[in-house]
This record gives C-alpha cells, structure tokens and sequence, in this order.
C-alpha cells in the first residue's frame, strides 16, 4: 500500500497536496496529515477525508519545532500501523525582518522547522525501515536569490536544496527519489507574512503547485524531476 506523509497539511501548499492526492485517481492508498495547530489540522483533515472517500486519512499534531518530535511522530505513525512510501517536506517558518533585528530565536526556529525537521523526518523513517520511494522537499526561489530582510528564510531554503541534492545522490541506489522543489510567489498564509501587502490573487496559487506535484509523482514527471523544480 502507498502512504504519503505531508507536513504543514492545514494550510497553503501542504493542504492543497493533501486534498489533491485524496482524490480518487491518485496513487495513495493512505495520507497521513501532519500540522502543529490541532484545531485547524482537524479541520483540514474533515475536508481531505470527505475527498478522500475509501482512502485512510490520519491526522496527527506534531510541532517540528520542539527538539526530538521525530520519536514522538514516527511512534504514532507505527502505531497506526502505516509504513510510508512518500514524504511531503513542506512545512515552514519565517520572520522577515531587517539583518541587525534577527533574534537568535527566530534564526533558531527557522532553521529548526525548515532544515532541521525535514532532515530529522527522513532520518528516522529510514532509520525504522519505511519503504520510501519519494522524498519530497519543498524549498523556494528565495533559496536560488537572496531578498532584502529575508537572511534567515533565504539562507534555511538554500540549505535544504544542498541536502536535497546530497539526499538524491546518495539514496538513489537505493531506490530513494529525492525531489527538489522552489515554488516562486504563491499564495500561502507564510507568503502573506513575507509580502503584506502583495494581492494574493495576482501570484501562483497551492492548487497548481499541488497539481504540478501530482504530475511529478506520475509515470510522466520522471523525466524532469531528477533536478530542482521551479514553480512560477
């Protein structure tokens, strides 16, 4: 059976995949949808079960940044008895700010949720034996060119496209995909806290960053998914 996990599953990008591969055409048998906010997360999960139809989706709340969530996430998830196939790296953090006012713990913050926590997920699912067959890491342009007051998120995104990178190649023989992904503007509520004032109507949108996902997961995308993926 095919499991994806997908962090940061209640909202923006991680949502829209979710409720994308619930459809009934996509591969997963099982979604496992992971959030910190437990309310909203319950919320997600109503709408992506509703899609979902005779598919299995688990909801479990997880704040990736407390040190050590992996044991904590990876019991539950071998308490559901779901061995995962896939992983959804999308969750993020940031706080834009001028270079003299980043705090050491918003520098710490971000570079726990954005590069940290994915590289921990993938540690430990391999580490317990989870059949992977797909990474997925969702990094951004901002990891490509660096941007006025966004040091920190510039710099966590770039990071974790070097991983990526040294990810894919060494997992690669193993029957690991490891799938590298730069979404540019799109509308997400992280978007909104890096522009405030940009209309969310005039930039991409999470539905086509997930369409684009589901297309790369295809027998079709694996022809350009062995380098990072620029969405516009």
């Amino acid at each position: 059976m095919k499991t994806i996990m997908i962090t940061g599953a209640s909202r923006g990008i991680g949502f829209a995949t979710a409720k994308a591969f619930a459809e009934v055409d996509a591969e997963f048998d099982n979604i496992v949808l992971v959030a910190r906010d437990s309310e909203r997360l319950e919320k997600a999960g109503e709408v992506v079960s509703r899609i979902a139809g005779n598919k299995t989706v688990i909801m479990i709340a997880s704040d990736l940044g407390i040190r050590g969530f992996q044991k904590e996430l990876f019991d539950r998830i071998e308490a559901e008895d779901l061995s995962l196939t896939t992983i959804l790296n999308n969750a993020g953090y940031t706080a834009p700010c001028p270079f003299n006012e980043i705090t050491d713990e918003d520098l710490d913050l971000t570079l726990q949720i954005n590069v940290k926590a994915p590289l921990l997920i993938v540690r430990e699912a391999r580490l317990r034996g989870h059949p992977l067959d797909y990474i997925v890491n969702i990094a951004s342009t901002a990891g490509l060119n660096g941007r006025s007051e966004w040091a920190t998120y510039s710099a966590s995104k770039a990071a974790i496209l070097a991983a990526s990178e040294s990810m894919g190649e060494e997992f690669r023989k193993e029957g690991t995909e490891v799938l590298r992904i730069s979404p540019g503007r799109c509308a997400t509520d992280l978007r909104k806290r890096l522009a405030p004032d940009e209309d969310p109507s005039t930039i991409m949108q999470p539905e086509e960053v997930a369409d684009g996902l589901r297309y790369l997961l295809s027998d079709q995308g694996k022809i350009v998914r062995h380098q990072n993926l620029i969405f516009r």
